[in-house]
Order: structure tokens, then sequence, then C-alpha cells
């Protein structure tokens, strides 16, 4: 079976600290994806992440926001694409807690 191959592509994976986003994002790493590791209010543990690519040679940024906000998203975009280039992949990892059905939710929940 061929590896997975992502060298020149930039991968932006929400929930990214900690648990799946972060084992996400850390294969995305070893396939040669940049990668910016999105959390929320996870700086610790964000940075980490950052810290275990960047130290493998690879390249990846840590971004604070709180993705139920449109203009956090659109910010961490923006930082992404200003710093590593175009965004190849997209995983949106992060959970948020709500108690309405979906199609009834509204950005301010």
């Amino acid at each position: 079976m061929e590896s997975l191959s992502l060298a020149g592509r930039t991968a932006l994976v929400t929930g990214a600290a900690s648990g799946i986003g972060r084992a996400i994002a850390l294969m995305f790493a070893r396939a040669g994806a940049a990668v910016t590791v999105g959390h929320l209010g996870s700086a610790g543990q964000a940075d980490a992440v950052v810290r275990e690519i960047t130290g493998s040679g690879g390249r990846a940024i840590a971004f604070d926001a709180d993705v139920s906000l449109s203009a956090a998203v659109a910010s961490m975009v923006d930082a992404t694409q200003a710093v590593l280039g175009p965004i190849d992949v997209l995983v949106n990892c992060a959970g948020i807690i709500q108690e309405k059905p979906f199609l009834q939710t509204t950005e301010s929940l």
C-alpha cells in the first residue's frame, strides 16, 4: 500500500489540541502537510502539538478560535493562509454542545 503524501499541502484542523483532532493533525504533519492546530482556550496543549510537529521538521501554527463564531473562523482561515498558504484540507473536529436540533441552530445558539 502506498503511503499518504500531503507534501506541499496545508491542513486546518479544529479541535486539534487533544484527542482525535490532535491525532489527525499529527498524522497530516507526518504525511508532509503544514498544519493549523485550531483550539479553544487550550493554548498549552495546542503549543505542545505545534512543538511536536515542528520538532519533527514540519510546519505548524496554533490558533485559538471559537468555531461557533463566524468572525473567529474567518480570522483562523486568514491566519492560516497568511502563514502556511492556501488551505487544501479542512477537518472540523471541534465540538459544540447545544440543545437544539441542528437546523434550528443559529450563530447565537
